[in-house]
């Protein structure tokens, strides 16, 4: 029978084991990249999270089929803590940066949190967000994308940064 397997990942988002039913025997109570405690379940509501897809009949899984750990619950809507963290740091970059004023800081967060969450607008958020980080110093500019390529999608990367 095809089903959602359920996923083991550490609270920085390191996927411990995407098939931690079928394999258990890979399960582990800490992240070998990190030491941080893992985890199954949504820590707001307790469901599953998600893991990879099980077909009965699969011989070969494309590489494109990798398992990538969810931001949100799918049963709550709540922010993962993997999300959570690499969230509280993005703010905690824009917050040292002196290079723009506090309102565009406000800004920027707003925008960003819409990226993430692939609200609608995401286009015009994306824009807005550009035109600010346009604003910053190279450097500046290099360290806010290295920060933003952890929590943004594929699609949301490039309209934010091109490419």
């Amino acid at each position: 029978m095809n089903h959602y397997d359920v996923a083991q990942i550490c609270l920085n988002g390191h996927v411990i084991n995407s098939k931690a039913r079928k394999y258990p025997e890979y399960n582990k109570n800490y992240c070998p990249k990190c030491g941080e405690k893992t985890i199954t379940n949504c820590p707001k509501c307790g469901k599953s999270i998600r893991g990879a897809y099980c077909a009965e009949d699969a011989i070969f899984v494309p590489s494109s089929l990798i398992y990538v750990p969810p931001k949100y619950c799918e049963y709550c809507g709540a922010p993962f803590p993997w999300t959570e963290r690499k969230i509280k740091k993005v703010k905690e970059l824009l917050k040292s940066l002196d290079e723009l004023p506090a309102e565009d800081i406000g800004l920027l967060e707003s925008l960003i949190s819409q990226l993430i969450r692939e609200e609608a607008g995401v286009e015009v958020a994306a824009y807005r967000t550009r035109s600010l980080i346009q604003k910053l110093k190279p450097a500046s500019v290099d360290i806010v994308k290295t920060v933003l390529s952890d929590i943004l999608s594929e699609s949301v990367k490039k309209l934010v940064f091109g490419g």
